[in-house]
């Protein structure tokens, strides 16, 4: 099911959380609303469930406007970053809620709602844990229930908000490549909202990436890291040299011990930090800047740089934006 905001104001006060946003959400596709804290994504998701109205603006399931509609007509599956689980019920029993809340004449029966709460416990590979209950499940665990109980009432779309946010580092990693691996299987129309970069351009099909409730850029993840349209996106996602002349990733230095281009400046190595395949270096240069530069082990294994000593480093790609500001 595609999904259009068309022109879209929220205001809290004199606040303007979402400033007239047009964005189209294609269907089958899972598209994240990247951005800092106050920049609008989970106003704007919120609009899109039902659970917030916006002042001015429409939203459209499928070219129907749906603005009317409240967040029970709407077919919405809503996934939070509190997993939101009832303590007192099995984890069975939560899957299997939305399905026993149904007026009388939707309501499937006892045998088919076991049946469907079973197939999504194997579908996110808990079926083992249908009896525990919330306080007896890991912190993934609890997320992947929440999930399986948005999927229980066979959404139109599926929303999430910071899913995987309360969650310590290395089980956000797992879940999200778990997240990308499920909707490539059920290929449910998703939206999903962080602030986590990293996240948007591992997990997404599109990324919109948003500030001061507005959309800087649109595009898939490549695009939006690559070729980055304002100096918020380019700043935002990643870590960035601010240079004269413009900007440069750290990846896109290059080091030598001699003046190998025709722009570039000597820098003393303050600090390298050797852990893990991509090795990390500060230096300062002699207008007193800061340059991240990030090479890969084998290319800092040859040039075998060390703490104190000058070395030469230049762009190989620079970009420049208009009023750019760092």
């Amino acid at each position: 099911m595609s999904i259009e905001a068309r022109n879209v104001t929220k205001r809290f006060g004199s606040f303007v959380a979402v400033d007239d946003v047009s964005l189209v959400f294609p269907g089958g596709e899972l598209t994240a609303l990247l951005g800092p804290s106050g920049s609008g994504k989970t106003s704007l998701l919120r609009i899109i469930a039902g659970l917030e109205r916006a002042d001015a603006g429409q939203v459209l399931f499928e070219g129907e406007d749906a603005t009317g509609r409240d967040v029970r007509q709407r077919g919405v599956g809503f996934v939070f970053q509190h997993y939101a689980l009832f303590r007192h019920m099995t984890v069975f029993d939560n899957i299997a809620f939305g399905l026993r809340v149904r007026p009388r004449a939707r309501r499937p029966g006892a045998p088919e709602i076991r049946a469907k709460v079973m197939d999504l416990l194997k579908l996110v590979q808990l079926d083992w844990l249908a009896n525990r209950y919330p306080s007896e499940l890991s912190g993934g665990q609890r997320q992947r229930v929440a999930l399986a109980r948005a999927l229980a009432v066979e959404p139109k779309l599926l929303l999430l908000d910071e899913p995987f946010g309360s969650l310590d580092a290395k089980v956000r990693l797992e879940l999200r490549r778990w997240l990308r691996r499920l909707h490539d299987e059920i290929k449910l129309t998703s939206v999903f909202v962080t602030h986590d970069q990293e996240e948007a351009l591992e997990v997404s099909d599109r990324v919109v990436v948003m500030n001061k409730g507005h959309v800087e850029q649109v595009g898939s993840p490549q695009e939006v890291f690559d070729q980055p349209k304002t100096s918020f996106v380019m700043n935002f996602l990643g870590q960035v040299n601010a240079v004269k002349g413009g900007y440069v990733r750290p990846h896109e230095f290059e080091l030598a011990r001699s003046a190998d281009a025709p722009e570039g400046s000597w820098a003393e190595v303050r600090h390298i930090h050797m852990a893990g395949a991509v090795v990390k270096l500060e230096l300062v240069d002699e207008a007193k800047n800061v340059l991240l530069v990030e090479m890969s082990r084998d290319r800092a294994d040859a040039l075998a740089p060390r703490v104190g000593e000058r070395l030469f480093a230049w762009p190989r790609r620079l970009r420049s934006f208009e009023a750019a500001t760092v």
